[in-house]
């Protein structure tokens, strides 16, 4: 993948911006969006106890991938009420 791909959103080139992380890699949002899919999946089956970083990992990724992007099991609970906000707001 080259680097204008990673900058790219709907044809249009993605400019940074001052003061705001780089514009996020296709293949890391696809991760992204299983990650909390999975999450979701296990929260809504099992229940906040059973949450846990391997089995969210098992989904899609290596585990590794799950720490580094979520640092935890508070990192993806906040990426969760997040994502869900970001949802409730733009309806």
């Amino acid at each position: 993948m080259s680097r204008q791909d990673e900058t790219t959103e709907g044809g249009r080139t993605l400019l940074p911006l001052v003061g705001q992380p780089p514009p996020e890699r296709a293949d890391a949002a696809r991760n992204r969006r299983a990650l909390l899919a999975a999450a979701r999946r296990i929260l809504n089956d099992s229940g906040v106890d059973a949450l846990s970083m391997d089995q969210v990992a098992a989904a899609c990724v290596g585990v590794g991938t799950v720490y580094r992007r979520f640092g935890g099991r508070a990192g993806l609970a906040y990426a969760l009420l997040d994502e869900t906000e970001r949802q409730f707001q733009a309806a």
